[in-house]
């Protein structure tokens, strides 16, 4: 008598990634997008602070009661890093969590109108 041999089908990271950002409405990705932005200003101190992403997922999750995958925050951040919400350090500095060298995220500073 043979064995069958199932082997699992492959998925590769690109399905995950499209299935995943498919699985979120517009206006969900609109409502995450503007959490995380929030999150960032509120934690970040003006012209000094900056926060990493795995910093800024434990903040969320800390804020919002929910929980949200670092791949998440990752994708909002460009996001707002392309809409000029945010710009990303040149230089590195250590995590605060994980203790890596990361190119922190920072709010844009708001221009005031001359008078």
């Amino acid at each position: 008598m043979t064995d069958a041999v199932m082997t699992p089908e492959r998925v590769s990271t690109l399905d995950t990634q499209s299935d995943s950002f498919r699985a979120l409405s517009p206006k969900k990705l609109a409502k995450q997008q503007q959490d995380i932005l929030d999150v960032v200003v509120r934690c970040c101190h003006p012209f000094v602070g900056d926060m990493s992403l795995v910093e800024i997922q434990h903040q969320y999750e800390r804020i919002n009661g929910r929980r949200i995958d670092v791949s998440r925050v990752s994708a909002r951040v460009s996001n707002l890093i392309a809409g000029g919400q945010l710009h990303r350090r040149t230089e590195t500095r250590p995590c605060t969590i994980t203790g890596r060298p990361v190119h922190p995220v920072f709010p844009a500073q708001k221009q005031t109108p001359l008078v």
